[in-house]
């Protein structure tokens, strides 16, 4: 007796892991299948060694594919403006949640018309993709950047206010003045003007996107290669 109902004890466990594994793997597809490129599938599933773990890993795979397809930009690489509603989402429900603060910035490439009226458009794609190498450098660990249009691109500074994500952005300032961009041996200097906005201003995302928007253009107005945090 004691022999049968560790048994059926061991087999009750096994069976709620497998509901459990099919559960998380259809948590984290949906979240794919959402659009949400910052999903994280449950680890417990990647390290099994039987068949939900191959489904698991699977489904890591998948992700990574769809993203590539339909999420990044085809000329850099870079997440493009269809990942970055999930992201911000997920940022905003992290506030939310956890009071976890996050920041957002969207940054414009200064005279980027002048680069490509005066060298071509194939001198700005090739400025394009050596800068989204420099932007997304610098985003690893802080967060995430997405390509948001033309030569626009959107930062998500996570766990920061808007204080600290200001002072990455001087950081990421300098890095571009020294990048060393160039195009058939001319050197070209690169500058970007940064707007900053962080989540305890809105938390209506179209307002904070809006809001980080007006301010980039104000510095635009008022000289370029800046980064302007207020009004």
């Amino acid at each position: 007796l004691v022999v049968l109902a560790a048994t059926g004890l061991a087999s009750l466990l096994y069976g709620r892991r497998i509901i459990f594994s099919i559960h998380k793997t259809e948590e984290f597809l949906g979240k794919v299948a959402g659009g949400d490129i910052t999903a994280d599938i449950d680890p417990y599933l990647l390290r099994r060694t039987d068949e939900l773990g191959e489904m698991g890993r699977f489904a890591k795979q998948l992700q990574t594919s769809i993203t590539d397809l339909v999420g990044r930009d085809p000329l850099t690489g870079m997440y493009n403006r269809r990942s970055c509603s999930a992201a911000l989402e997920n940022a905003m429900e992290e506030y939310r949640r956890r009071g976890s603060y996050f920041s957002i910035a969207i940054g414009d490439i200064d005279h980027f018309k002048w680069v490509n009226d005066t060298f071509g458009h194939q001198a700005g794609d090739t400025i394009l993709k050596k800068l989204s190498m420099i932007l997304t450098s610098h985003m690893e660990r802080r967060g995430f950047v997405f390509r948001w249009g033309g030569e626009e691109f959107l930062f998500i500074y996570e766990g920061m206010d808007k204080v600290k994500a200001a002072e990455a952005l001087a950081g990421l300032q300098q890095d571009i003045h020294m990048g060393g961009l160039c195009y058939e041996g001319q050197q070209v200097r690169a500058a970007m003007t940064f707007g900053l906005a962080d989540c305890r201003e809105s938390e209506d995302l179209d307002s904070l996107i809006r809001l980080a928007d007006e301010r980039m253009y104000c510095g635009k107005k008022n000289g370029r290669d800046r980064i302007v945090t207020g009004p």
